[in-house]
């Protein structure tokens, strides 16, 4: 009887022992994986932590303006910045290094970014204008630098280039006002200079802008062609009157003069003017 004892203890002992080990061991594999009932089939639970975050491009590395006259205006261009990452772009600034030849536009354009540190959606993007206005002759290069939460490229360098020329030609307007009512009288000089040591002729013509964005007149000149001749760095001027009709549209206009040959253009000067009531 002492040695059955024995035996159904150390059975109870071994019982016990066998299911601590088995509760370990079965804490041990449902840390990691999922078991059915019978223990056929095994189910791991798979975690994935999806990250998010923006990413900046632009739609050109490079803006090349080619040649503008000094002391004249490129026609705008565009840079679009996109966002095609998983968050919002922060863009904190936008630096030109050369504020003095470039200029930057933020409200041009109908998708316009607005400022200078607009916050692009996902897919999404704006666009900004820059324009170059030389003050000096040659080759005039810069950077406008875009600075944003991008982790990858906080800051994006779009580089600029254009050439400061002098035209062989010139002209140039000097207003007495350019605030006219309807009915009155637009009144302002229209000089042309010859910038080279040669003699030279060419035309001298003007046109208006008007509101509306439609010219004025449709076809042909306001004033000219006129042929005009002048030696070497010889100017010439003339005193212009322009009546403004009671049935004009209110709004700003632009008078522009031209310089030059039958297919070339040599230089271009305008100002603005505002007709009221």
């Amino acid at each position: 009887m002492k040695k059955s004892k024995i035996a159904r203890g150390n059975s109870m002992w071994l019982f016990m022992v066998t299911g601590i080990l088995v509760f370990l061991l079965a804490g041990t594999v449902c840390s990691s994986q999922f078991t059915t009932p019978y223990g056929s089939d095994t189910y791991e639970a798979a975690y994935s932590i999806q990250q998010t975050a923006p990413n900046i491009s632009v739609s050109s590395s490079s803006l090349t303006f080619g040649n503008v006259n000094v002391g004249r205006s490129s026609a705008p261009l565009a840079i679009t910045i996109y966002n095609t990452g998983t968050s919002d772009l922060q863009v904190y600034s936008m630096t030109l290094s050369d504020a003095v030849n470039y200029s930057i536009n933020v409200h041009e354009g109908s998708s316009s970014c607005g400022n200078e540190t607009p916050i692009i959606a996902p897919n999404s993007s704006c666009t900004v204008t820059v324009t170059f206005s030389p003050s000096s002759t040659g080759i005039i290069e810069a950077s406008l630098l875009i600075s944003s939460d991008d982790p990858d490229t906080s800051n994006l360098n779009v580089s600029l280039s254009g050439r400061g020329t002098i035209p062989k030609c010139g002209c140039d307007f000097f207003t007495d006002t350019t605030v006219i009512p309807r009915g009155g009288t637009l009144r302002f000089v229209a000089t042309v200079s010859n910038n080279t040591v040669g003699t030279w002729v060419f035309f001298f013509g003007t046109k208006v802008t008007k509101p509306d964005g439609g010219w004025y007149p449709r076809s042909g000149y306001l004033l000219g062609p006129i042929e005009v001749t002048l030696r070497m760095a010889e100017s010439k001027s003339k005193y212009i009157s322009l009546f403004i009709p009671n049935t004009a549209p209110l709004g700003t206009y632009t008078y522009h003069g031209y310089v030059g040959r039958p297919g070339y253009l040599w230089d271009e000067c305008k100002f603005n003017f505002t007709v009221t009531e």
